[in-house]
């Protein structure tokens, strides 16, 4: 937009069972240059991700592990650029 605007965008993907099924980030944000060295973060971020893992022994049970979360939600920052 201009020098004391920036607008970004950021999406990754991965998993595909290396790791993990799946993984996948997405943030979106725009950063406010106040003063000089001064900078304010405001933006919004998803985390989500799953997790499998066969043949795991608790004891004498034997399961399938499955771990999922997703997290989302604002962002806010205080930057000092150079």
């Amino acid at each position: 937009m201009n020098r004391r605007w920036e607008i970004d965008a950021n999406f990754q993907g991965g998993g595909f069972g290396v790791g993990t099924d799946v993984d996948l980030s997405a943030e979106g944000y725009a950063n406010w240059r106040v003063a000089r060295h001064l900078e304010l973060r405001l933006g919004y971020m998803m985390v989500h991700y799953k997790l499998t893992v066969a043949n795991v022994s608790i004891a004498s049970f034997q399961r399938t592990l499955v771990s999922r979360q997703t997290l989302h939600g604002p962002e806010f920052a205080i930057g000092i650029p150079f």
